[in-house]
């Protein structure tokens, strides 16, 4: 029997084992420097949105610091002028209140004087009426059949100028106003986002994103 002599490896053998782990080296080099550039914009996009977040973030609070002092200013200025009308309204009130008594009391007074010259001269004809001298009775009787010289009754009655009614409806409208603009922002204010289910994954979280930044 006849055994043939396996040759032992040559060059080119060693060669082509050679150079395959060096070819494949090479592609995989290509895959490796594709894998880390889209490694690189990744880290990129992701850092770019960080710093966009913090800035909105920044501008939200500065917006939000900005709203609470003008409307902190612009209800003190609401509150100093109604303060300043209740005070001016409360004189005015009283001023014609004033008034309204003054005249009250003189036309009181006149009056008065009046009711006192009338029993005076009702005393009078009483006394004259009793009186047994004819002559005495005669004269009299002309003085006080004389014109009093009084005027009519002061067809006065007593109503307020100033009525609260139109007051109250001012008051009323600026009260509704503040209520509907209070409940507008409220509405603009809510948290839709807190009808979505809480993230818990990766991707949860970056569809909980941007679904609020869609919103």
């Amino acid at each position: 029997m006849t055994h043939c002599a396996v040759p032992p490896p040559t060059d080119e053998h060693s060669g082509h084992k050679t150079v395959l782990p060096a070819a494949e080296r090479a592609e995989r080099e290509k895959q490796l420097l594709e894998t880390w550039r889209e490694s690189q914009l990744r880290i990129k996009e992701r850092e770019k949105k960080v710093q966009e977040l913090k800035q909105n973030m920044e501008s939200l609070r500065l917006s939000a610091q900005e709203s609470v002092k003008e409307s902190e200013q612009l209800f003190n200025d609401l509150i100093q002028s109604i303060e300043k009308r209740r005070s001016e309204v409360k004189e005015l009130i009283q001023a014609q209140e004033k008034a309204e008594l003054t005249l009250v009391e003189e036309l009181i007074k006149n009056l008065e004087q009046e009711l006192d010259d009338l029993r005076k001269r009702d005393a009078e004809l009483e006394k004259l009426s009793h009186t047994d001298d004819h002559i005495h009775f005669l004269q009299s009787l002309r003085s006080f059949c004389a014109p009093l010289g009084l005027g009519e009754l002061p067809k006065f009655v007593i109503r307020p100028k100033f009525s609260t009614e139109e007051l109250r409806k001012v008051v009323s409208g600026l009260t509704e106003q503040v209520e509907k603009f209070y409940k507008l922002q409220l509405v603009k204010s809510e948290d839709h986002s807190a009808l979505l289910p809480e993230p818990k994954t990766r991707e949860d979280f970056m569809k909980y994103f941007y679904l609020i930044k869609e919103k």
